[in-house]
């Protein structure tokens, strides 16, 4: 039977290296994550750059047994946030919300609660400080609008960006997100 699923503090020099190994299994899958901009190649240095592009206010990681599991980061709420929140009637800014971004678990731990429980911390940090959560997911995401949706997470709107159509999900408040569940 494996050991339990802890959440730590990302610490890059003990976990990145593990990050990039899951990212490139992403990438063969069939929604590869994370999604590159045309003409970018998935290496070790684009996902490793990839991986900091974005500043953390916070980051975790999911760990058993010392292997790495999974990964989630929460920010202030990206400029595309900011400002494509009018497009959907919705006033994101960095005062009463954060994003959580690059929430991503192993292929083998798909299922298994993991990324549930990455976003069960995520989530109850943003609460504790007074925010609600936000955040943007691509439409060629489907299998991660379906787990958003399945923890109770709701669409509030889309715009088209960068690289395609954005549903914008959030939530009103723990009670709302089924994050303890089935984990």
């Amino acid at each position: 039977m494996p050991g339990d699923v802890y959440i730590q503090m990302f610490d890059p020099d003990r976990h990145l290296s593990a990050l990039v190994s899951i990212l490139l299994e992403l990438q063969s899958s069939d929604e590869p994550y994370p999604l590159l901009p045309a003409g970018e190649v998935a290496t070790v240095d684009s996902l490793e750059a990839w991986l900091q592009r974005t500043a953390a206010e916070v980051d975790w990681v999911a760990t058993r047994d010392g292997r790495v599991l999974g990964y989630v980061r929460v920010t202030d709420p990206q400029d595309y946030l900011v400002t494509h929140g009018s497009d959907i009637g919705m006033n994101i800014n960095r005062r009463d919300h954060a994003e959580v971004v690059k929430l991503f678990v192993a292929p083998r731990e798909h299922g298994a609660g993991v990324g549930r429980r990455l976003l069960e911390t995520a989530v109850r940090h943003i609460e504790a400080s007074g925010r609600r959560p936000v955040l943007a997911v691509l439409d060629a995401s489907q299998g991660a609008l379906g787990f958003y949706s399945a923890v109770g997470l709701a669409e509030v709107g889309s715009f088209d960006g960068e690289q395609g159509l954005n549903h914008v999900l959030t939530s009103a408040g723990t009670s709302n997100v089924r994050l303890e569940e089935n984990q």
